[in-house]
């Protein structure tokens, strides 16, 4: 299996929110730039706003 490097999990992150994709796989991205440290460099969404109050 292939690893995103940052830059791709990021433009992932941007294409699924663009895309209205599921919230759920979403929600994974996001977990995953949460660990590797890349939240605070990600416009807010909805969803990721609902993730920095929390």
């Amino acid at each position: 299996m292939r690893t995103l490097n940052d830059e791709q999990m990021k433009e992932l992150y941007l294409e699924a929110v663009s895309k209205n994709i599921d919230s759920d796989f979403i929600q994974l991205i996001v977990l995953e730039l949460q660990r590797r440290g890349l939240v605070s460099h990600l416009p807010k969404s909805e969803l990721t706003e609902r993730q920095y109050t929390a």
